[in-house]
């Protein structure tokens, strides 16, 4: 039998194009972009603050409904959903509230003041941190998972839950009660406080964050007359500073093997520790406060006021400032 023969320009051709075919094409980067989305307030000609989100500079006022006046405290968001929280105002006593994009909710009724502090989203959980005065006068604690409240106290001592972190679905608190006279620093897990080591009887936690499965939380001490800074790091205590008459700390962060830790002092100047190292927010030539410190990728950022500027820095430089405003919270998402 006679065996046909193909030229071999046609036998290459077809080669070619099935190698072609099976040839792999790279994968097209998809596009990012990171926006930064900060919580405040901006005061108008009409003398009331009004709740203000900024996203990348611009400013957006959110809705007060019936209210006369607002503030905002807290931002979180979840792909193209903003999410802040802080309070509405209409008559003597304040409602804690929430803004889904520009939807007021309220939390609370006007019977007593209330505010809410912190707000993060979590697999489309909606989970608030606020505080209540009840009908003694007396601050309860308390956070709302998708609207159900959980109270941390029972309303017989004073107390304050200052940030919350949620993690696996699980809410973590940092504050304090007061027993008596002595200020007990804790933290709550899903609603059970958990008693933190003190130096002295007035040792605040006020400040928190997780990296890994270790639970960071920052706050300060009164000894002997003077106020410190301290953290713990999985309940062991650790004393930064001593020796300040004042000090509030606000904020606790981690970037690699670094820890960050933001407060204001009695001068109102904004400092920070990184590790052992003290350093301020500005040169000394003015005087800056600090409300808020975060950490993204391995860039630090922070929040403050310099006179009537509010002002964003990242890592010590300044990027962005506004006026007669007040920059509390700030959140980095990439899209």
């Amino acid at each position: 039998m006679k065996k046909k023969k193909f030229p071999l320009l046609v036998i290459i051709s077809v080669f070619s194009f099935f190698s072609c075919k099976h040839e792999d094409k790279p994968t097209p980067t998809p596009s990012t972009t990171t926006d930064i989305y900060i919580a405040g307030n901006k005061n108008y000609s009409s003398g009331n603050p009004i709740p203000v989100y900024w996203k990348n500079g611009e400013a957006h006022n959110l809705s007060l409904g019936s209210y006369s006046s607002g503030i905002a405290k807290s931002i979180s968001v979840s792909g193209n959903d903003v999410y802040v929280c802080g309070s509405v105002t209409e008559g003597i006593y304040k409602a804690a509230a929430y803004w889904k994009n520009d939807t007021l909710h309220t939390l609370t009724d006007e019977v007593h003041d209330a505010i809410a502090t912190g707000i993060t989203v979590e697999n489309n959980d909606v989970y608030i941190l606020g505080q209540e005065y009840n009908a003694s006068t007396i601050r309860v604690p308390k956070y709302w998972k998708n609207g159900l409240e959980t109270v941390l106290t029972n309303g017989t001592n004073d107390a304050l839950g200052e940030k919350m972190i949620v993690k696996n679905g699980e809410v973590y608190i940092a504050g304090y009660e007061y027993v008596g006279t002595t200020m007990i620093p804790k933290y709550w897990k899903n609603g059970v406080g958990i008693e933190l080591p003190s130096v002295d009887s007035k040792t605040r936690a006020s400040a928190l964050t997780f990296v890994g499965n270790d639970l960071y939380i920052a706050g300060s001490n009164f000894q002997n007359g003077d106020m410190g800074v301290i953290y713990w790091k999985n309940g062991n205590l650790q004393v930064l500073s001593q020796g300040l008459s004042y000090v509030h700390v606000n904020s606790v962060a981690v970037s690699g093997n670094d820890v960050y830790i933001g407060y204001t002092d009695e001068l109102q100047a904004g400092k920070y520790w990184k590790n052992n190292t003290l350093i301020p927010l500005m040169d000394g030539s003015s005087v800056a406060s600090l409300t808020d410190l975060y950490s993204y990728e391995s860039d630090i950022y922070m929040l403050g006021n310099v006179g009537e500027n509010t002002i964003l820095w990242k890592n010590n430089s300044k990027i962005a400032t506004d006026t007669n405003a007040s920059f509390e919270d700030i959140q980095i998402v990439q899209h």
